[in-house]
């Protein structure tokens, strides 16, 4: 128990999680509720200190309480549901108690994600279900992975003994390793991205963290829309490289001055231009028609106003403006959030969203 939650793995929207939820599955399969509590108590607690003596980490006393009292309400209520199905602690059957098995594991997982993303929406202020729905959609096959095996160590407890338990703790922490591989891939990504950006934006020190504060605006824009997952990581990607399309064009002369006048009207080459080079990176190409559009107008005269601009253009557009707004470079032209608002509900319903405003 105690090396599972010190082979924790840290999620990019916030918290952490570990392998841990196997061994106390599968305790609670086999152990009365106060042995198991013991054991999961001890576990994290001893987890969270040799995490702060090995690793040499400042963990606050705060972050290793939480998880312990996380414990006390996930495990006597998970315990609770096995035991209201039909399950009986120390006799497992996989086919006789696969309902009382999946009702366990399924509370588990919904009750401990819930906890944790209910303190992190907290601390940082933003919508919980939005967070709580990413969360699940990005832990859930490595729950399944933990789930499975929680499983094959009870059933093989009576022949194996103590010896199940590491005969399988090696498979888990090879999910682990695969876990934490894929979310280093998707960082240096994101890394990679932010260093880019902050390489464009040096040809005018003016605009320096404008990509950076257009994606904090989008995030929580689309947040608030409901918006999460596959669909709010394109976003913020797109939102990161929104202007990439402006490589080469230097401030202060003609082609920016007509760039920005097109802007306005919605017809801004550089985002075509911007989506083309997107289009030739495949981890971005779902990315690039957020690009191409993002100062596309809200109602072109269509008829059908956003039809064919995508939910992260016109969050983007907005985002993207607000900010221009917020950080003119002469401070008598700078206006504030309030004034920018102002001047932006002037032209919803057909520069911007109104639901987007």
């Amino acid at each position: 128990m105690a090396v599972a939650e010190y082979f924790d793995v840290t999620l990019p929207q916030g918290g952490s999680v570990s392998v841990s939820s196997a061994n106390i599955l599968s305790a609670l399969f086999l152990f009365p509720l106060p042995q198991v509590m013991v054991i999961a108590l001890v576990g994290v607690l001893l987890g969270g200190l040799v995490r702060r003596r090995l690793r040499e980490e400042i963990v606050p006393t705060g972050d290793i309480v939480l998880p312990l009292a996380q414990i006390s309400i996930v495990v006597p209520l998970t315990a609770a549901i096995f035991h209201l199905f039909g399950g009986e602690v120390g006799k497992i059957n996989l086919f006789r108690d696969a309902i009382p098995l999946l009702g366990a594991c399924l509370t588990y997982f919904f009750a401990e994600v819930s906890l944790d993303q209910l303190v992190f929406s907290l601390r940082r202020g933003i919508s919980f279900f939005s967070s709580w729905v990413g969360t699940v959609q990005l832990l859930g096959l490595t729950y399944v992975a933990s789930f499975a095996t929680a499983t094959l160590v009870a059933l093989l407890y009576r022949t194996m003994s103590f010896w199940s338990a590491p005969l399988f703790l090696l498979p888990l922490l090879v999910t682990r390793y695969s876990f934490k591989l894929y979310l280093d891939i998707k960082r240096t990504y994101y890394d990679t991205i932010k260093a880019l950006t902050t390489a464009m934006e040096s040809q005018d020190p003016n605009r320096l963290g404008h990509a950076e504060r257009v994606v904090n605006y989008s995030f929580d824009i689309a947040r608030e829309l409901g918006i999460r997952g596959r669909q709010l990581e394109l976003i913020g990607y797109a939102a990161f490289l929104h202007d990439i399309g402006k490589v080469g064009i230097e401030e202060d002369t003609l082609d920016s001055v007509l760039e920005s006048a097109e802007a306005r009207r919605g017809e801004a080459s550089h985002g075509e231009t911007g989506a083309d080079i997107l289009e030739q990176v495949e981890f971005f190409r779902d990315a690039s028609d957020i690009v191409r559009k993002h100062h596309h107008l809200f109602d072109n005269g269509s008829g059908s106003p956003g039809r064919d601009v995508p939910i992260g253009s016109r969050i983007i557009n907005l985002a993207s403006y607000f900010d221009e707004l917020t950080q003119m470079e002469l401070p008598e032209r700078r206006l504030t959030p309030h004034q920018a608002m102002t001047r932006i509900k002037k032209e919803q319903g057909l520069r911007f969203d109104p639901k987007v405003v």
